[in-house]
Formats: structure tokens, sequence, C-alpha cells
């Protein structure tokens, strides 16, 4: 009886026991599949970011946007593509390899027949692919930490980063390609060589530095087959294996190959080579301190910089051990991805994006050799240290965290200034063009993006992206006679030039958009009047310019004198010279100059105003006042010259009826400026 009684209590207690075990089973089950969908956390924070930047850009602005030129380039092949069937740059006349992203500008076309609204279109790619960045970063770090909490806070930290979300809403091919590379990588380390071969081939069809990462995994295949100890899976693959699971790469990257070449002749798009060539001679210790090291230090970079130094001194230990790390490939990755920059094209652009592939692979040598760091201090002290090692994540984190926020405004602010800045100039030169041209006028531009997509005018391309004939010739001292043979053979009717790119002197604008720093001109094509300023001499203009408003005058001439060297046939360097001479009083040497300048151009409106204003300075009344006559016919409502001629009406001819006209006229200019 009692062993029955003591058979049920154990039973029931079992029971108990096995009920408490199944609910424990349960709650470990259903918490197992909540932090399966930890990926959709940084996924929608990446999503939220971008629709943010737009919803902020449409308040603040008013009008949506672009922040580099470049995107509307990408637009209009995808435009051209759908209506002419063609991959060219007008109608189906400039077929060319002038797309940096072959695949992106694809995508676009995709994206264009559901989509009419090119801001939508270029918005919703650069956003859903930060967003399945986020997620790729997600899954590397779950694959290499075990971890699904160490994933979700990595991948919230990469999906607020303030750089990437930026060019997220850009309209470039950025945060594509950086999908790409992050996609191969996880293949990688998986182990998975098919595929992490055919994305990387994918990737150079994004960006042509995806080569970069296939030398990458190129050696540390090598190092992991001949050099490392540990037991990895690629030692036991034969040769056969390994050029079978190659296959796909090189058949995708050898389309890559023969699309650029037969479109243009070259192996690579023409961006690249014409971008190669026109920053050709650019400082590397310049790239190196302001695009590189102040880039990688910046504020939301404040701790980054510094993991990225643990991460080497931790491959410098694995190598000394020969064992591997999944930090050999992002280390290598960033240094080599930074060092081609230095030695192929030490300029990264706008917003630094030419760098900006490295910022995932920079911060995830940070993150994980900062793991490494807190596990190497729980083995070496004696004691449990949770407590400080938590404490020191956790303060890690709330860094990074505070500087990516605290630095989302200031993101948002240079995001709108840029859209606005080219709103106001590429957009509304294209608007022009395209109201007081023909249809079948040829504009010829360095920027050719906006003015290509929203004029419908044929584009010359002065830089050689989409004529990559002109590339050749972008550093030869004749250039501007070259451009002026090009421009003749090609029947380009308009050039339309920033100031700070190709500076046109000796000829009168017919169309400024803004008048403020960086003057976007628009100029009809007179080839006897042609002469674009070799950028030397440009460049010295622009530092007078910088001595000038530091009233470093005497510098400013030595500039200006240099200048006249390289380019002596500039009417814009002599009314430079002859303006700083009258600075400091020296008024023969302005009067020269200022001569010198209308002899090379007489309709010189500035040129004739500033001569009158340096005879006024003389106290030479009668030529003061034939020079502004000048200018007045040039320009009746030029506001310095008829406040000057009403000076000169008033103080010295007493002539009360003609003073009156002036202050009339000067009245309503002000008013119109006030409007």
């Amino acid at each position: 009886m009692k062993t029955k009684k003591l058979k049920k209590k154990h039973d029931k207690e079992t029971h108990k026991h096995l009920v408490l075990k199944k609910d424990l089973l349960c709650e470990k089950n259903l918490k197992n599949n909540f932090t399966k969908f930890f990926f959709i956390i940084p996924f929608l924070i990446a999503i939220t970011l971008g629709v943010y930047y737009v919803y902020n850009l449409k308040t603040e602005i008013g009008n949506l946007g672009f922040p580099l030129d470049d995107p509307w380039i990408h637009l209009t092949f995808a435009k051209n593509l759908i209506q002419y069937g063609a991959f060219s740059y007008y109608k189906n006349e400039i077929v060319t390899s002038g797309s940096t992203s072959p695949l992106y500008t694809l995508l676009s076309t995709i994206f264009f027949i559901l989509i009419k609204n090119e801001f939508i279109l270029s918005y919703s790619i650069g956003i859903i692919f930060y967003g399945l960045a986020a997620l790729i970063i997600f899954l590397i770090i779950q694959q290499t930490t075990n971890s699904n909490l160490s994933a979700l806070i990595f991948s919230i930290l990469f999906a607020l980063q303030p750089k990437l979300s930026l060019i997220s809403v850009s309209g470039m091919e950025t945060t594509l390609f950086v999908f790409l590379l992050l996609l191969a990588f996880y293949f990688f380390i998986k182990e998975n060589f098919l595929w992490s071969g055919i994305v990387t081939a994918l990737s150079v069809w994004a960006r042509p530095e995806g080569l970069i990462l296939a030398l990458i995994f190129f050696i540390v295949v090598l190092l992991q087959r001949f050099t490392f100890i540990d037991n990895l899976q690629i030692k036991k693959l034969k040769v056969q294996q390994i050029i079978k699971k190659l296959i796909p790469f090189i058949v995708i990257l050898s389309g890559y190959f023969l699309f650029n070449y037969l479109l243009s002749g070259n192996l690579l798009p023409n961006t690249y080579k014409a971008k190669i060539m026109y920053y050709l001679g650019s400082s590397r210790e310049n790239f190196l301190k302001r695009d590189v090291i102040s880039f990688f230090t910046s504020n939301e970079f404040t701790i980054w910089w510094v993991l990225f130094l643990l991460g080497l001194g931790w491959i410098i230990y694995y190598a000394f051990k020969r064992k591997y790390d999944q930090l050999f490939i992002s280390i290598l990755f960033s240094l080599t991805f930074v060092l081609i920059y230095y030695i192929q094209l030490p300029f990264s652009h706008r917003f630094s994006r030419y760098l900006m592939p490295v910022i995932p692979f920079f911060m995830f040598t940070g993150y994980m050799a900062f793991q490494k760091g807190l596990q190497y201090l729980k083995h070496r002290f004696k004691g449990d240290q949770s407590i400080f090692l938590n404490f020191l994540f956790v303060t890690v984190v709330a860094i990074n965290l505070y500087t990516s926020i605290s630095n989302l405004p200031e993101t948002l602010k240079e995001f709108n200034y840029s859209v606005d800045y080219h709103n106001v100039r590429h957009v509304k030169v294209a608007n022009w063009l395209k109201e007081n041209t023909l249809p079948n006028s040829v504009i010829a531009t360095h920027d050719i993006g906006a003015l290509a997509f929203y004029s419908g005018r044929k584009i010359i391309d002065m830089v050689g992206l989409i004529n990559p004939e002109v590339i050749p010739h972008l550093k030869d001292k004749n250039f501007s006679e070259f451009l002026k043979n090009y421009f003749i053979k090609n029947k380009v009717t308009h050039f339309v030039t920033m100031r700070n790119w190709f500076e046109a002197v000796n000829q009168a604008p017919i169309y400024v958009p803004i008048n403020e720093f960086e003057y976007f001109e628009v100029f009809e094509f007179k080839p006897e009047r042609l002469y674009l300023m070799p950028l030397e001499a440009s460049f010295y203009n622009q530092q007078a310019l910088i001595q000038i408003q530091r009233k470093n005058n005497r510098a400013a001439i030595e500039f200006l004198k240099r200048s006249l060297t390289i380019a002596p046939n500039s009417s814009r360097t002599h009314l430079l010279l002859g303006s700083t001479y009258s600075l400091i009083e020296d008024y023969n040497n302005a009067e020269y100059y200022l001569k010198r300048a209308l002899m090379l151009f007489p309709e010189y409106l500035e040129a004739n105003y500033e001569l009158a204003r340096v005879y006024f300075l003389k106290k030479d009344v009668a030529n003061a006042k034939n020079y502004l006559t000048k200018a007045l016919e040039i320009n009746p409502d030029h506001l310095p010259t008829l406040q000057l001629m009403l000076t000169i009406t008033e103080q010295f001819e007493n002539n009360p009826e003609e003073s009156q006209k002036y202050r009339i006229k000067i009245s309503e200019i002000n008013s119109k400026l006030v409007n």
C-alpha cells in the first residue's frame, strides 16, 4: 500500500517536472523564434532613416532632388534604354559605357517602368539596399559571433551611420555596391565559395572597385590553403573543385569586360579613365590627410578608429600564430581600397563617397576587435569581471550610438544644402536650355547629368565620361584649342561650365542661374571667342581671390602674375590684377591691366566699370563717365555703374535732371531685389 502511494507521488512529481520542462522548452523556443527576427529591427531602422531624409528635404526645401549631378546620368541611360532600346546617352546616337555602374543603371531602368518620378525611383533603390545591407551585416556578425544580440547591436550601429544614411538617398549606386560587397563577404565566411564568387562578380557590375574584393578573396584563399594551420574547408577542396566553383565568377566578370569593350573599346567604363586623367596630379598628401585620416577619425568615428587599430594588432598576432580570422578580409580590403585610391585617384569626391564602401568593413574590424579584447580581458584576469566588462561594452556602444545620432542633424542639413545647390544651378540651367534653345542644339558641358535629363538636348562631355575620345587630351596644354576644334566637329551650339572647373573668359555668359560662389554659366559657342583657362592658371586666380579676401593684396598680385605667365590672354586675370592694384592705390598699374582686359574683351562689363572707378579715383571724371556709359550699354541695370554715375552727375556735373533719372532707376532695381 505504502509502495503504491510512493509510486503515485513519484508519478505526480514526474508529471509536474515534465510539464515544467515542457513550459521552459516552449519559452526557450519562443525566445529563439523571437531572436531569429532580430534582423528586421536594423532593416526597419535603415529604411525609416532613409524615408526621414526625404520627408525632411521636402519639409525644409520644398522640392525633391539629388545632392550630386551623377544620379541623372544613370537616369538618362535608363530613359534612353526604355525609349530607344540602346545603352545610349542621347536617343540611340551616343552608345557608350559612360555608366560607372551598369547594374545600377539596369535596375533604374526596371524601376523606371514601374515608377515615373525620378526621385522616388532613385530613393527607393538606395534605401532598399541600405536596409538589405543592414540585414546582411546582422547575418555576418551572427555567423561570426554566434550571438543574435551582438548582431543586433552592431547592425543597429551600422543602420544609424550618418554618412551611409545620407548616401542612401543620393540617387547613387553606393548602397547597392555596399550590399553586394557585404553579401559576398557573408558567403565567403560561410565558406560558400560558389555564391561568394557570383556575388563578387556582380559587385564589379555595380562598381569596378569590386575587383579589389575579388583580389582580397584570392589572397586570403591562398593564405588559407598554404599558410594557415586551421582546419579550413578550402584545404579539403581539390584544384578541380575550386576551378569549378570559379566558373560562374569568370563568366559574369568576362561579361562585364566584354560589355565595356563593345560599347567603348575599353575593359573598364569611360568614367574610370576620365576621372583618373582629370584628377591626375592631385596631391596624395592632401588625400591622405583630408580624405582618409580626417574622414575616418571624424566625430562619428570617435571610437571606431581606435578599435580598428586594435584589430590591426589582433591580425599581427594571428599572423605570427598562423591562425586564420575573418578580420584578415576586412582589414586587407579596407587598407587595399584606400591604397589603390591613393595611387590611382587621390580624390574621394563630395561626401567622400568613393571611400564609403570601406565604412562597413572598417566598423566590422573595430567591433570584432573589441569583442576579442573583451574575451581576452575575461580570461586574463582572475575572478568574475562580468560587471566591469559589461559596463565597458555598454559604454562603448552608447558612445557610438550618441556620436551617430548627434551627427544626424548636421548630415540632414548637409544633404538639404547639396540638393538645393544642384536644383538652383544644374536643374535650373537644364530647364532654361529646354525653353531657350532649339531642339537640335548641341550642349557641351562637364556636368552632364541634369542637363541631359531635363533639357532633352544632345550633350557633348568635356571630360570624357560619355565621349572617351576627349580623355587623352584632358591634360594637354592646348586643351582649349582641342575643345574648340572638337566643338566645331560636333556642331556644338552652347557650352555650360562651372567656373572652378573650366573658366571661360573673353566672352560674356548668356545665362547665369545664381550670382554666387561656384557660378554655373551658359555661353553661346563662338569659335573666334572661346578661351578656356588652363587649370593651373585658374587655380592661381582662385588663390589670388582668397588672398584678396584676407587683405593680402601683394600676395594676390604674385598669384595673378603667375597665372598670366600660363594664360596671357585671360581678360579675367587682367581684370583681377587691375582691381587688386587699385586696392593698393597703384592706379597707373590698375589702368594698364584693366585696359589690357578690355583689349581682349571689349564688352567686359566689370572691366569697363572697374576702369571707370579707377579714373574716378584719379579725378579724371570725363574718362570715368565714358567707361560708365559703355558699361550701361552692356547692362543698363548694372547697379554699381548706376550708383557711380549718380555720384558723378550730382557732385561734379550738378545735373539735377540726369541725377534724378539715375536715382529713379536705382530705386526701381532695389525694389525688384527686395521683392
